[in-house]
C-alpha cells in the first residue's frame, strides 16, 4: 500500500519548528506506528479488518459457556496489516474482545492460517453473551507514521531528553483526533502519556507498564454508559514474540 498521509512526517515537524539541533534526539524518542483510516461497515467482505459489529468466525464457535457478556472490540486480518511488521504474525486473524465487568483481562485470541471460506459473519444464538454494536468500521487505508511520547514532562524530568517539542505533539494530537479510529504500537494517543519510554534503555518510565508493547489503541468506541473513550491494549514484549494473547491487559481513557 501507498504510504500517503495527511501529515506532515516527523522530520519535516522538526524542521517546521526550527528543531533541526534537536532532531536526533527526538528521532531517537519516536516510535513506529500502525494507524488505521476507517469507513463504514458494510460487510461486502468476510474476514476483513474490522472494529465494532460482528466479527467473522469459524462456524463452529460460540459464546455460550462466557461467565460475563463479551464486546466485540475488533478482528485484525494480519494479512492486510502485518506485512511490514515482524513484530506480528505474517497471516491469521487477531480478535480482541473485552468482558463488560471490566476487573478481568480481556479475551484474545490469534486463529492462524485460518481460509477467509471458512469463516462466517457470526450470527448470536440464544443463550450467547456476546455484545456488539450495531455501527462497525472497517479498515480503508492504513500507514506508518513515526510518534512522539505524548508528554514532555517526564522525559525532562527524567533528564532523558531536553527539548520542547510541545507543538510538533499539537500536530499529532490534532491528527490523531481528527483522523485515526485506531493504532498498534507506539504511544498512546492521549494526554496522559501513561506509557513513557526511555529510548537509552526500551523501557517503560512507568514502571507499572514495564518492558510492553501497545498492542491496539481504539479511540472513540461505543460504550453503553459513557458517551465515548478510548481503549489501550498493552502484551510484554516476550508474549508478543511468542504469539501469546492470554495476559494482555487494557485500559479505558474516558474522553
Amino acid at each position: 500500500m501507498e504510504d500517503k498521509i495527511e501529515i506532515e512526517s516527523l522530520e519535516e515537524l522538526i524542521s517546521k519548528y526550527n528543531l533541526n539541533d534537536e532532531g536526533d534526539e527526538i528521532l531517537k524518542l519516536s516510535e513506529d506506528t500502525i494507524i488505521f483510516i476507517t469507513e463504514k461497515e458494510d460487510y461486502s467482505n468476510v474476514g476483513n479488518t474490522r472494529f465494532e459489529g460482528y466479527p467473522d468466525l469459524p462456524e463452529d464457535y460460540n459464546f455460550e459457556n462466557e461467565k460475563y457478556e463479551l464486546i466485540f472490540i475488533c478482528q485484525l486480518n494480519l494479512e492486510e496489516i502485518g506485512y511490514s511488521w515482524d513484530k506480528l504474525p505474517q497471516n491469521g486473524m487477531l480478535y480482541i474482545f473485552i468482558y463488560s465487568d471490566y476487573r478481568y483481562h480481556p479475551k484474545i485470541f490469534y486463529l492462524e492460517n485460518i481460509e477467509k471460506t471458512k469463516l462466517r459473519k457470526y450470527i448470536p444464538k440464544e443463550g450467547d453473551k456476546l455484545c456488539y454494536y450495531p455501527e462497525p468500521l472497517k479498515m480503508k487505508e492504513i500507514h506508518k507514521i513515526k510518534t512522539l511520547p505524548f508528554s514532555d514532562d517526564d522525559m525532562n524530568e527524567k533528564k532523558v531528553i531536553n527539548v520542547d517539542y510541545e507543538p510538533i505533539l499539537e500536530e499529532i494530537n490534532e491528527y490523531f483526533d481528527n483522523n485515526v479510529s485506531a493504532s498498534i504500537f507506539g504511544y498512546f494517543a492521549n494526554q496522559s502519556g501513561i506509557r513513557r519510554v526511555n529510548p537509552k534503555t526500551g523501557e517503560s518510565i512507568n514502571k507499572r507498564y514495564g518492558k510492553t508493547e501497545l498492542l491496539f489503541h481504539l479511540q472513540d468506541y461505543n460504550l453503553t454508559s459513557v458517551s465515548g473513550g478510548s481503549l489501550y491494549f498493552l502484551i510484554n514484549k516476550e508474549d508478543l514474540k511468542n504469539k501469546k494473547f492470554d495476559k494482555v491487559g487494557f485500559f479505558v481513557d474516558y474522553d
